[in-house]
């Protein structure tokens, strides 16, 4: 079949000097010739060389497709994959909170869990920082530095040879191979960003080699990256409630103590104060982020006019680790001692109270975690032309993806009611309020109680494919068609590991006491105030009156005293998390490819069907009569899944096009392999 090919010439010498004097990355593949030759051509590189093949291959498919090409070999545009897709129409990027960094994409408005992601045609499988634990079917692309790849496809439409289950769509990663250009090619660059929040320089690098030697040719690709991420700002986290709530109040209530002798109303009715708004919490939040990205890629290829063969591998690492500083101010559970007392308050124009309220708790976070995830790839690919006609493509691929995620959360609170908060807050302005307190934070007494909370969670994928397909040209009554034929089996496993670290603090043995959960009152209060430090993080530098520092537990206390890696690591398991699930996929498709003018004008379209058996075994854990007991359940279903695509060119530069097609969307892993249960029982909704 011929599918359309769009080329740049230039008719004139001037018109290739005027390129020139731009400076647009275009250069001569020959000698300037004598302004008397009329027709030249020039081949385009760089950023328009990349827009230019992204338009051709979109305009030349039959299904939806859009493309992003690298500039140039091991030169992509943005560093990471999920925020250069944004570019494309229809793609949302869903960001990681701690370093700001894409992480996983939507497609035309559906969630992550709705797109299926390959590399060179072979599913994968990664996940990351706060991802990991959700045993989930998505796909985490910070894990991988962008340079690493020279091109990503995303198909919007459904082809019985695409992997089922992208409900929204098909995102296929491709590594760079020799051949994509022939001969040496040396490439680095380097790059040192300061950021202004953490005050640090993060330093980011890239090498790539790759030749060509007759029909053999070897490439290898490095990339090493870190970054050092800050942000602060004020949080008023969870639901707003009144006293007066209209609905059910859940978890989070609050009353009025009116008859401490301080009440003030301030003008205000009784009606407005209980009608009055506000927050379950006021927080100021501090946030750190290190991530640190190491990988590299390597391919061998052996290719002549009718064999091409390549062996592919991609490793990736990507460590993360993050400490959050909040100070709270909770209104929620403010009820009979613990009620407030109205100061003087106000009521704005959107029903939220602002001014002074007494008796208000205080509490301090630091919340800390460890991740790690460490991603392998190996492929090999092979296509041979039996005839002019006639063409066979295999592969043989594996991945796997082990990631860890250690969480690890200490609290101190000033519990003691002489010790409570006047607090004087307005939140008119949400992002950059006033916020300030009639206490010192940073005066250790303040503190009375402490409390600790962590885990450590394990998942581990493994995917292992094998992919078979016979593609032959054929024509009828003026119609040129081509038939693809192929049957695959992908065989992905999931463990999951959960482990309960929640004793780490009673265990801790205070010198000349002992255990800190059999201690006195007074002795874990003396104990706990000697390991605050103010804030560790110094990068509180935004609008409004709030506090810049306050007490908390630092990184030394965490991961020095408490040991909490290590003793999460080795906690004892938490069952109801922990499972193995192994789903084998067969699956066989017929689709073939069709083109013919119509009005003068090709009309290519295509028509498929794919079939697929899906086998899922797993092994978890389930709450019988109060003990965790080991089953086994096993599942088998089948899908046929037919599909239509057209696209007619109106004219050059349109295209109309139309698809129809049935695929589905596998559940969650986590929904098939965990044992069921109610989080809360005082939840309406499960």
């Amino acid at each position: 079949m011929h599918y359309p090919q769009h080329q740049r010439t230039l008719v004139s010498l001037a018109v290739a000097s005027a390129c020139a004097m731009l400076g647009s990355p275009a250069a001569a593949q020959q000698a300037a010739p004598a302004a008397t030759e009329e027709v030249q051509t020039v081949t385009v590189t760089g950023f328009r060389s990349s827009l230019e093949k992204s338009i051709n291959l979109k305009r030349a498919a039959i299904a939806t497709r859009d493309s992003i090409v690298a500039e140039d070999i091991g030169k992509f545009p943005e560093q990471n994959i999920a925020d250069a897709l944004v570019r494309l129409p229809g793609v949302e990027v869903e960001k990681d909170g701690n370093s700001n960094e894409g992480q996983r994409i939507r497609l035309r408005g559906l969630g992550a869990e709705y797109t299926v992601t390959t590399f060179n045609g072979a599913p994968v499988r990664a996940t990351s920082a706060g991802a990991i634990g959700s045993a989930s079917r998505e796909f985490n692309y910070d894990v991988f530095p962008s340079e690493l790849f020279g091109r990503v496809d995303i198909y919007k439409s459904p082809l019985a040879e695409l992997e089922e289950g992208g409900v929204a769509g098909v995102v296929d990663l491709q590594s760079p191979r020799p051949f994509d250009q022939k001969g040496r090619v040396i490439r680095f660059s380097g790059a040192v960003t300061n950021n202004s929040k953490s005050g640090a320089n993060d330093p980011r690098g890239h090498v790539l080699l790759s030749n060509t030697w007759g029909n053999w040719g070897a490439l290898v690709s490095v990339a090493r990256s870190k970054a050092n991420n800050a942000n602060a700002g004020f949080q008023s986290t969870g639901t707003y409630n009144s006293f007066n709530q209209r609905f059910t109040p859940g978890n989070f209530p609050y009353s009025w103590n009116m008859a401490d002798p301080r009440s003030n109303l301030n003008g205000l009715t009784l009606s407005q104060l209980h009608d009055g708004i506000m927050p379950r919490f006021l927080r100021v939040a501090s946030t750190n982020n290190v991530r640190e990205r190491l990988g590299f890629t390597t391919s061998v290829q052996y290719k002549t006019p009718t064999l091409d063969v390549s062996w592919d591998t991609l490793s990736s690492r990507l460590k993360d680790d993050t400490k959050n500083n909040y100070l709270n101010f909770p209104i929620n559970g403010a009820t009979q001692a613990l009620a407030l007392i109205p100061l003087g308050l106000r009521v704005d124009a959107n029903n939220n109270l602002q001014g002074t309220i007494g008796n208000v708790r205080m509490s301090t976070n630091a919340l800390t975690g460890k991740t790690d995830t460490d991603f392998k790839y190996n492929a090999l690919n092979g296509k041979y032309k039996v005839t002019d006609k006639l063409r066979v493509s295999g592969q043989l691929a594996a991945n796997q993806s082990f990631a860890w995620k250690n969480n690890a959360t200490t609290t101190a609170e000033a519990f003691d009611p002489a010790k409570r908060h006047d607090l004087t807050f307005d939140t008119t302005d949400p992002l950059f309020p006033d916020l300030s307190t009639n206490r010192d934070l940073l005066d250790p007494t303040l503190y009375t109680n402490f409390a600790y909370t962590g885990g450590y969670q394990t998942e581990k994928d493994e995917q292992k494919i094998i992919k078979l397909a016979t593609e032959y040209d054929y024509g009828f009554w003026g119609v040129e068609a081509r038939v693809k034929v192929g049957l695959s089996q992908v065989k992905s496993s999931k463990e999951a590991r959960g482990f309960a670290g929640g004793a780490l603090l009673n265990n801790l043995v205070i010198p000349g006491v002992g255990p800190f959960g059999t201690a006195t009152a007074a002795q874990k209060a003396t104990f706990g105030q000697a390991q605050l430090v103010p804030n560790d993080q110094n990068n509180i530098h935004v609008g409004g009156t709030m506090p810049q520092s306050w007490l908390t537990f630092g990184k030394t206390f965490i991961y020095d005293t408490l040991d909490a890696l290590n003793q999460n690591r080795n906690s004892p398991a938490n069952l109801g998390g922990t499972f193995d699930a192994v789903e084998t996929v067969n699956a066989i498709f017929l689709q073939s490819d069709f083109e013919k003018q119509v009005f003068g004008r090709a009309l290519r379209t295509n028509f498929g069907v794919r079939y697929v058996e899906t086998n899922s075994d797993v092994d978890n854990y389930v709450n019988v009569a109060g003990v965790q007991t080991p089953t086994n359940r096993k599942s088998k279903y089948t899908n046929t899944l037919p599909s239509a695509t057209f696209a007619y060119d109106l004219t050059e530069d349109l295209v109309l096009r139309g698809s129809w097609g049935k695929t589905i969307k596998r559940s969650s892993i986590s929904a098939i392999a965990r044992a069921f249960n109610v989080p809360n029982g005082g939840d309406l909704i499960v």
